[in-house]
């Protein structure tokens, strides 16, 4: 795969020209990475693929061009946060389009940006005087985009729903915690059917192995 050697730049977070360009950069990346795996269809990614695929951004965008991410100030360094919103935004943009989970950790693999920074930006649900509530923002696009699996029938949705329990307490049932503000019902009716099914399915198939 050709290496990029240009110089990407973002002057400012509302600057739609380079945005675009980074974007499309990041496409070609993810394109030209895939069909190096051997991916002719891209319908369905292995997701360490996709991880994979997320670093190598890194490494050819976001690690070569640092100041994509910072204020246009080379002495302080520090991430500009409407920049990272914006570049957040494209890599939320690119994992829809490629049908894939949105995550924390996944948004750190294309940015480069290291965990701790992200904390940081939060305190308990208040941002510091340069924080903003990213890591808000990052939680309720992946419990999103994990529901949405679930009404892709290419897609583990066993799996999706034990990460669903786990992370945002949905339930077998429907319930959930009161300081969750989505519930099974309020989902797309394709998604809560799905969930319901595979749930049923499930239970049927442990009620047939108790009882042979």
């Amino acid at each position: 795969m050709a290496d990029y050697i240009q110089v990407l730049e973002l002057t400012s977070a509302d600057n739609e020209e380079q945005l675009n360009t980074i974007k499309n950069v990041c496409e070609d990346i993810i394109q030209n990475t895939l069909i190096d795996l051997g991916y002719t269809d891209f319908s369905y990614i292995k997701p360490l693929q996709w991880n994979y695929v997320l670093m190598e951004i890194y490494d050819r965008v976001f690690k070569k061009n640092p100041l994509i991410l910072r204020v246009n100030d080379r002495i302080n360094n520090q991430y500009d946060k409407d920049k990272v919103l914006a570049i957040y935004n494209i890599f939320k943009s690119l994992c829809t389009k490629y049908n894939q989970e949105i995550n924390q950790n996944r948004f750190l693999y294309f940015s480069g940006i290291d965990k701790q920074s992200l904390y940081n930006w939060d305190n308990n649900g208040k941002a510091k005087p340069y924080g903003f509530d990213l890591l808000a923002i990052i939680r309720n696009d992946t419990e999103q985009s994990m529901s949405e699996m679930l009404g892709d029938k290419s897609v583990n949705a066993l799996g999706t729903i034990a990460k669903l329990n786990h992370y945002f307490g949905w339930r077998e049932d429907g319930n959930r915690p009161q300081n969750v503000n989505i519930t099974v019902s309020e989902a797309p009716k394709a998604i809560a059917d799905r969930y319901r099914a595979v749930l049923t399915d499930s239970k049927m198939s442990d009620d047939s192995e108790a009882n042979p």
